[in-house]
């Protein structure tokens, strides 16, 4: 690494100390001379022009999220300005940066302190003039602003005595074991103690780096390479999108001739700037709307930015029903603020030209990933190439909803196939609706399971599998499974992957229109507080569509209001605690009945009726009245009509009784035989 931007970073920190006691002329200049480099430059969120500037926030006027271009410019008209001998730098290799939503060192006007200005300038000069700088930078403790940020100024300024405290350096800093209490701020003498451990380690061991600005490159490198890593897992894997050349495809044409393809979002700069997803939140926040999460909107310049490579296929869309061409990407991103509605750019040479009617939904947003979904790959690469195109077939690769191919399902279908009264059934739907979240508990047998899937289509009014999720939960099943979390890769190292709920979470939310079902089985055998973690508040109603921070990753996550979860639990299950309170008050609950005395089962088993048939039905309804009044069982023990269902030509009803049901009852009165006989028997002599 050169470091070029030592020699003029010291060397203007120098010159600056001539505006110490008279900044106006300092503060005239940069008004008159940066425009369009300093909008953050204000003291109340109107924008009126600072009256008072102290020296790092001079600084940070070139070292914030611009361009490297931008940087390189305002350094020359300081040059200029100043009477510089240093050399413009021609890199920046290791300097920390300011998140460009907190850039400035000194607080708006109406927060601000008498003396807080004067107080960055005293330790800035005993810095520049190689003071003992304790005194002046403890003065700093507690004043609006000044927290690590000041270490990052001191290195800018200084950076062979001062080393840089940011997110990035303190992160390099405990991959080696140099911890400390990054919650508050540090005193010089706890700051000179990290610089020191440091300086031990460099000296004893080798780390690659022997001086801090070294230290920060490596940090910074380390960052850089980890994230796209994590982006690119496989770089030699080809990637599909399907990409919007803007609404109703209106820049197509042109990009069809230039041979490029663009994004909007111009408020945003140059993506290289932002280092992870998360980066991108708040600036899109600022500019285009605090109501949103605009996570979509991280992930996707972040995608097109760091994710998309050359030789990666784009589909061209037209709405969501028709493509209108394909192209190979040629080019890594570039930012080019001449395409004013939208910089953000790639070469791509788009090969086929047209419009091509799609049988399928395409995806909503503006660039998808669509890599995973091969078979719906397959469609898209057949339909542009004109060779026969059947429709897709499995409910797993289809990315979004396809409005029209399903079978309907009506409310009498599922009275007809789920045996509950009808007053039952609208209780059921208006719970799953009012509530989002609904657990369906009863005894074993009586299709909970089946019910659940039912339940889903007759609200979804047709059989689309695809807006259906089926898990089971059991004793190890985790957040990591759930949620998201670091799994082993093959290289014998461990990636970020999200969970089966964060999956259908992500799908759900770009189908807003439609809703999704979650369902879950055995609901009660996990660790229910583990598996979901912070999501027990996000699936709460009120919180739904309401992003917070996740555990891993610092992910901004916010569960979609479209989303339906459903869970069953066996009441009969000894070996279960109750269920976790946090989560019982999140969910309706609704207990399912033996469904033997419903028309609906009546209807299902009348081809299959007989005497011994009709005498086994009474017995158990009889027998789970015994069941049901038995204080130590009760309704949760009785015996389900699934036992009694869906017979085949050779069905077997001695066998059923004998080695289903009975060993069942054996368990529930191991301990008194003679009410075991007694029913046992009664269930025997029903057959003969």
């Amino acid at each position: 690494m050169a470091y070029t931007w030592i020699p003029f970073y010291k060397e203007l920190a120098q010159k600056l100390l001539q505006f110490r006691n008279d900044r106006q002329p300092l503060i005239d200049w940069i008004y008159n001379n940066l425009e369009g480099y300093i909008n953050h430059l204000k003291d109340d969120p109107e924008g009126t022009r600072v009256a008072d500037i102290d020296p790092f926030t001079v600084y940070a006027i070139f070292n914030r999220g611009i361009t490297h271009d931008k940087r390189i410019d305002i350094c020359q008209k300081f040059k200029r300005y100043l009477d510089m001998t240093a050399d413009v730098p021609n890199d920046f290799d290791g300097v920390p940066v300011m998140n460009t939503q907190r850039t400035n060192f000194m607080a708006f006007a109406e927060r601000r302190k008498h003396g807080d200005i004067d107080r960055l300038w005293n330790v800035f000069t005993d810095a520049v003039l190689d003071r003992d700088i304790e005194e002046s930078y403890n003065a700093l403790r507690g004043q609006f602003l000044i927290k690590y940020n000041l270490t990052m100024g001191l290195f800018w300024i200084r950076p062979d005595r001062f080393m840089p405290l940011d997110g990035t350096s303190q992160s390099m800093l405990k991959s080696i074991g140099i911890t400390f209490d990054n919650t508050k701020f540090l005193l010089y003498s706890e700051y000179k103690s990290v610089m020191d451990r440091l300086d031990e380690k460099m000296k004893s061991e080798s780390l690659g780096y022997t001086n801090y600005a070294e230290f920060s490159c490596a940090a910074w490198t380390r960052l850089f390479s980890e994230d796209r890593k994590e982006a690119k897992p496989d770089s030699t894997e080809k990637a599909y999108w399907i990409y919007a050349p803007g609404e109703q495809a209106v820049f197509w044409d042109e990009y069809y001739q230039d041979g490029t393809m663009g994004l909007g979002w111009n408020k945003i700069d140059d993506l290289r700037n932002f280092r992870k997803q998360e980066d991108l939140i708040a600036p899109l926040k600022q500019n285009y709307g605090e109501e949103s999460s605009q996570k979509n909107s991280a992930d996707m310049l972040y995608s097109f930015a760091y994710e998309m490579k050359p030789g990666d296929i784009v589909f061209a869309k037209k709405g969501r029903s028709m493509l209108v061409g394909r192209g190979v990407v040629t080019s890594d991103y570039y930012y080019d603020n001449t395409h004013e509605n939208h910089p953000h750019m790639r070469k791509i040479k788009w090969t086929d030209k047209g419009e091509w009617k799609t049988d399928t939904m395409l995806a909503m947003k503006t660039l998808t990933n669509v890599t995973s979904y091969k078979e719906h790959v397959n469609y898209l690469n057949r339909l542009v190439d004109g060779v026969g195109v059947k429709p897709i077939e499995s409910a797993d690769e289809r990315p979004l909803h396809e409005k029209g191919n399903y079978e309907p399902y009506t409310d009498q279908k599922f009275l007809e196939e789920v045996f509950v009264t009808e007053s039952d059934f609208y209780k059921l739907r208006n719970l799953l609706l009012r509530k989002k979240n609904l657990i369906l508990q009863g005894a074993p047998g009586v299709g909970k399971t089946f019910a659940a899937r039912r339940l889903a289509y007759a609200i979804m009014g047709e059989k689309d599998d695809s807006r259906v999720m089926q898990v089971q939960f059991h004793q190890n099943y985790s957040y990591e499974d759930f949620v998201m979390g670091y799994k082993p890769n093959e290289n014998g190292g461990f990636d970020m992957k999200y969970g089966v709920f964060r999956k259908f979470c992500t799908r759900a939310a770009e189908d807003k229109e439609h809703k999704y079902f979650f369902i879950i089985d055995e609901i009660n055998r996990g660790n229910l507080s583990k598996i979901f973690g912070e999501l027990l508040m996000l699936i709460e109603t009120d919180y739904r569509d309401k992003p917070i921070q996740l555990s891993y990753n610092e992910e901004i996550f916010a569960v979609p209001s479209n989303i339906y979860i459903i869970g069953m639990m066996n009441t009969a299950d000894r070996s279960l605690a109750m269920i976790d309170y946090a989560l019982r008050r999140r969910f309706s609950f609704f207990e399912m009945k033996p469904g033997f005395e419903t028309e609906g089962y009546k209807n299902n088993i009348s081809a299959w009726m007989s005497p011994k048939l009709k005498n086994l039905i009474d017995a158990i309804v009889e027998l789970n009245k015994v069941i049901a009044d038995d204080a130590s069982l009760g309704s949760g023990f009785c015996i389900g009509h699934s036992y009694l269902c869906n017979f085949d030509q050779g069905y077997d009803l001695e066998s059923i009784v004998e080695y289903d049901i009975i060993p069942m009852l054996r368990e529930y009165w191991f301990d008194n035989d003679e009410q075991f006989n007694l029913q046992a028997d009664k269930l025997r002599n029903a057959l003969k």
